[in-house]
């Protein structure tokens, strides 16, 4: 066994301790601190609402700065968002040169709409926290695109920021009011990462009590975006085919349809 038979094993299984556990005991064979890691991270996982959750966090942000950031958004299973990016946003974003740099923040007042909210209501509404992970994607000729991932380190006011980095202020559209988020281990940002056919038509996004698919889709094509705009909750599966993507690896549980990852 090596890093990448458990680390697939973990993404076909993104909800299971088991896969985490094993990996671990190997780990400690090689004396490896991601041994730690994983072990909390299961515990973690099971208790949030447990006295010990603040403690685990706080040790497992400390083993967070010795471990690479793509390894670790393989395992965590934090709440992982997508973030509808209309055609008018990806525009603004390329010809204010972002497009092919890391994502680092994403911000959002009222002129900075997603679908028919402002990005600021949403972000108050889905309450994402430090931790989390986001996922800019759009729609282009009826396919889905993950634009990039970031881990949310921060949440502030854009004001705030802008303030304090003046030399940022350019990349936003509303510079002075809303929320930002601020993020690490970013990935590059791209217009051409499409989804396989066969990711889109099984995404599913987490509501509180149950899971939802896609309506507006036929054999993993889109008719329409609208189910997917504004930010919506990935199940971990879901969040593994996207990060798969941007990994540029390949699909092994999906049919080969000779379809390509990028245009």
């Amino acid at each position: 066994m090596n890093d990448e038979a458990f680390l697939e094993t973990i993404r076909q299984n993104p909800e299971d301790d088991a896969p985490r556990l094993v990996y671990a005991d190997w780990l400690e064979e090689q004396s490896d601190l991601r041994a730690e890691f994983l072990r909390l991270e299961v515990q973690w996982a099971h208790g949030k609402r447990s006295q010990m959750h603040a403690p685990i966090s706080k040790r497992m942000e400390k083993l967070r700065a010795s471990i690479d950031l793509n390894w670790l958004a393989w395992v965590e299973r934090a709440n992982r968002y997508s973030v509808y990016w209309p055609a008018s946003i990806c525009e603004v974003f390329a010809e204010r040169g972002e497009i092919g740099k890391p994502l680092r923040f994403l911000v959002g007042g009222p002129n900075f709409f997603v679908g028919a909210y402002s990005l600021i209501a949403l972000l108050k509404r889905r309450r994402i926290e430090p931790g989390d992970y986001v996922y800019p994607i759009t729609v282009r000729q009826r396919r889905l695109h993950v634009i990039a991932r970031m881990r949310v380190r921060e949440v502030t006011t854009a004001a705030a920021f802008f303030t304090a980095r003046p030399e940022e202020a350019w990349v936003s559209i509303e510079p002075t009011d809303g929320e930002l988020l601020i993020g690490e281990g970013g990935t590059i940002q791209r217009l051409d990462r499409v989804l396989p056919p066969g990711a889109v038509s099984r995404l599913q996004f987490q509501l509180r009590d149950r899971q939802r698919g896609l309506k507006h889709v036929q054999d993993g094509e889109l008719r329409h975006s609208v189910d997917l705009q504004g930010i919506l909750r990935l199940t971990q599966r879901s969040a593994m085919d996207f990060e798969r993507l941007l990994a540029g690896m390949p699909f092994p549980d999906l049919p080969a349809d000779g379809s390509s990852l990028f245009e």
